[in-house]
């Protein structure tokens, strides 16, 4: 996985072939389809899972040129909660993983200028140490802030990757995954809901806040309740930024220069004046919108003190860390992370599936997605269009990043690559198989997946012999608490690995699990046959 960091484009094709590419090349795909002002067309909304389905597959597919031997693992987040891990102990996050989590110099106050320093929030160590934030050659419509490939709403000038470790947000639990599995009975229902809970806490709990203490004189001037609403606000002001941005009232400084104090300071959010009506009824919606953290009945003039305080003052030096945005896929631990749904979905799916699997698509009168209505800049207009919701129908798929166009497209349709993923399907296509449908440590937290899975008759198409989702070669057998695979290969079985799942192929008998490793790792996908291409050369 490593190798994709520090082998360029062309000298791992040259020596890896083809489907090699370079890490650049992926974070692309995700940048490319997500931070445009119009429209996420990877998040928020029904194509979600798909299309990161799509992405993960490109990843793996780049790894096994390197290695044919390996898959790309998953990450149960919900063993850290069922057992007491905070995100900065697990052994994710070690120098040996995907380096270690840094913590801020006061955990109460969170991280601030006043005391630490941003460089302070780089991978500290191992393979990944002082991982450098990547440049924005190539889109010179997106070229904003500080030249990175970052999210236009997020003005961080660090020129290395961000993790702001949060101490008060925590990972998925495992009531948010037994919830997905048991109360969402039809395809869209699942979709909508895959993104939220179940999801997106981890990219919030690596990613971060930095930069809240320049709310301290908003908290003086009485303008936030109390210090606590300051946190609070805190957290979640990454979201109302792209908000803002998304609806046209705000855009940040293009060319910004990040060699000193000075010219940092200097680049700020340009906002349109045009709509500053417009921002304050958002502001006194958004502000309370998470929790309470401003009197509802502040006058005008402070109203336009919040407003001068985003487009002149300190609002920009507030952002999230790259975990966080649409440049996620930069840190290399985001790449265990995706998987972890597709797991669920395929639990789902062998497990009795759905009652229900048309697609939506009609954003007026069904979810689609989140912004239904949205700015169109070429038409200067905030209406319904159908661009709005791109990428979450079921015929869509990826804008184009290596042409960088975004009237073009590129790989299959979500709803080829579902057709693809479902493992009780004839036309299965992924080169892999899940190694286990098993949450024994949920039990934890009185919730038995194992119960719930069988005793609602979910196991139909297993007990039935109806499971197709393999090549012949693959057996899948029972086993308590889920399914197991065993797949034989011309190179051997897999080994267990405790922070993996799944090692390096050997000619023996898997080893035993080490009594002395903590009891949450990254499973492996165990590859069975070969893969379907979801991206075409």
């Amino acid at each position: 996985m490593a190798t994709m960091w520090f082998t360029n484009e062309s000298e791992g094709k040259e020596k890896y072939g083809d489907d090699y590419h370079h890490a650049d090349y992926l974070l692309k795909f995700h940048y490319f389809n997500s931070a445009w002002q119009d429209a996420d067309h990877i998040h928020e909304g029904n194509g979600f899972l798909p299309q990161h389905v799509k992405l993960t597959n490109i990843f793996e597919k780049s790894m096994q040129t390197v290695d044919p031997s390996i898959s790309l693992p998953y990450w149960d987040f919900t063993i850290e909660g069922a057992t007491g891990l905070e995100v900065w102990e697990s052994p994710i996050f070690t120098a040996d993983t995907y380096g270690s989590l840094t913590l801020p110099t006061d955990r109460e106050k969170g991280w601030t200028y006043s005391n630490d320093p941003m460089e302070s929030a780089a991978i500290p160590n191992g393979r990944w140490a002082k991982l450098l934030a990547p440049k924005n050659t190539q889109y010179s419509d997106l070229n904003y802030g500080y030249g990175y490939l970052r999210a236009p709403w997020s003005m961080n000038p660090s020129p290395y990757l961000s993790r702001f470790t949060s101490i008060d947000k925590k990972l998925p639990t495992c009531q948010s995954h037994y919830s997905l599995l048991s109360d969402y009975p039809s395809l869209m229902d699942f979709f909508f809901m895959s993104p939220y809970s179940a999801h997106a806490p981890t990219h919030g709990t690596i990613g971060g806040v930095y930069g809240c203490d320049k709310f301290d004189d908003m908290l003086s001037n009485g303008l936030i309740i109390n210090s606590e609403a300051q946190k609070n606000l805190c957290k979640n002001w990454i979201f109302y930024m792209k908000e803002f941005y998304r609806l046209n009232f705000l855009l940040p400084k293009t060319n910004c220069d990040s060699s000193s104090k000075d010219a940092i300071e200097s680049c700020k959010f340009v906002c349109n004046t045009d709509k500053t009506a417009d921002m304050i009824f958002a502001l006194k919606n958004i502000l309370n919108s998470d929790y309470v953290t401003v009197n509802p009945d502040l006058t005008n003039d402070q109203w336009h003190e919040w407003v001068s305080f985003i487009c002149d003052g300190n609002g920009y030096q507030i952002f999230g860390g790259d975990h966080l945005e649409s440049a996620s896929a930069s840190d290399p631990s985001f790449w265990s992370i995706h998987p972890t749904l597709e797991r669920l979905l395929h639990a789902k799916y062998l497990y009795g599936g759905f009652t229900n699997e048309d697609w939506a698509d009609s954003p007026s009168n069904q979810y689609v997605c989140d912004k239904a209505s949205c700015y169109n800049a070429e038409l200067d207009s905030f209406d319904f269009f159908d661009s709005c919701c791109d990428g979450h129908y079921a015929d869509s798929q990826l804008l184009d990043p290596i042409v960088g166009d975004r009237k073009q497209f590129i790989g299959l349709t979500n709803e080829q690559v579902m057709k693809l993923t479902t493992p009780t399907s004839d036309s299965y296509g992924m080169s892999y198989v899940y190694d286990g449908f098993q949450w024994d440590h949920c039990l934890n937290d009185n919730l038995d997946f194992n119960k719930l899975l069988v005793d609602n008759q979910l196991a139909s198409y297993f007990t039935d012999n109806q499971i197709k989702a393999t090549s012949s070669k693959s057996k899948l057998q029972s086993s308590t608490g889920g399914l197991k695979d065993k797949v034989n290969t011309k190179i051997g079985t897999s080994a267990y690995s405790p922070v993996f799942g799944v090692a390096d192929k050997i000619d023996g008998k898997p080893d035993s699990k080490p009594d002395n490793k903590p009891d949450s790792k990254l499973d492996g996908k165990v590859d069975s046959k070969k893969n379907v291409p979801i991206i075409p050369k």
